[in-house]
């Protein structure tokens, strides 16, 4: 899925992402931190949440970047004044 690459991402870097949920039959979106995930479970740490979010996989109908985050992970090597 489409939705593992920004997993990945979210999870490697430390960064949040935004995520397209169904939950009560009504979708909704959030921007939330990986913790982990696998075939049938996404957890995630929701903005201003201390315990981690457990969703079943096939609630998370997308995921992009974050507001302002545009996947740019060369500014990681690069020092941050740096362009």
């Amino acid at each position: 899925m489409n939705e593992e690459r920004f997993f990945a991402y979210s999870r490697g870097h430390t960064k949040p992402i935004r995520l397209l949920i169904l939950q009560d039959g009504k979708a909704a979106y959030m921007n939330a931190l990986i913790v982990t995930w696998d075939d049938e479970t996404v957890v995630c740490l929701k903005s201003g949440r201390k315990r981690p979010l457990t969703l079943p996989r096939e609630a998370v109908l997308s995921a992009s970047y974050a507001r302002g985050d545009e996947g740019d992970t060369l500014q990681f090597e690069r020092g941050e004044g740096e362009k």
